[in-house]
């Protein structure tokens, strides 16, 4: 039986992109980023939104992952998570295996992009820009 999480590490893996640390450099973090000591301004999140598995003659034959991956920075304009979530959409195409799995497809099925305002200083804002990608993948182990 396949490890779903082992389909995160994968995502984890593909987003280790220097180009992408370059734009957002403060790390990419599952759920949301851990502040710390040291406030993170420009970080990505991931967070799996949805799974399903698909059976045929009682076996399982697919799982459908979706995931929300999402460039964000503390910054009055969009330029950098714009930038940032294209790159992203690159990154994922380029998703072909995780640990007991063959994927099938990688596709971004809806866009996000908007500005939150800072809880602590409604003046400043963060920009967020990425997707809802599915991944259809067959698991390989028995």
């Amino acid at each position: 039986m396949s490890d779903a999480a082992e389909m995160d590490v994968a995502i984890f893996t593909v987003l280790d992109d220097p180009a992408l640390q370059a734009l957002l450099p403060d790390g990419v973090y599952w759920g949301q980023a851990s502040q710390g000591t040291i406030p993170k301004t420009k970080f990505v999140i991931v967070a799996q939104t949805h799974h399903e598995d698909q059976y045929e003659f009682q076996d399982e034959a697919f799982e459908r992952f979706i995931y929300q991956i999402t460039a964000r920075a503390k910054e009055s304009t969009s330029v950098t998570v714009d930038t940032a979530a294209a790159r992203i959409r690159v990154l994922m195409a380029g998703l072909t295996t995780a640990t007991g799995y063959e994927v099938a497809a990688v596709q971004r099925i809806e866009r996000i992009k908007y500005p939150d305002p800072d809880p602590s200083d409604p003046a400043t804002l963060w920009q967020h820009a990425g997707g809802l990608y599915e991944i259809l993948a067959q698991p390989t182990i028995p």
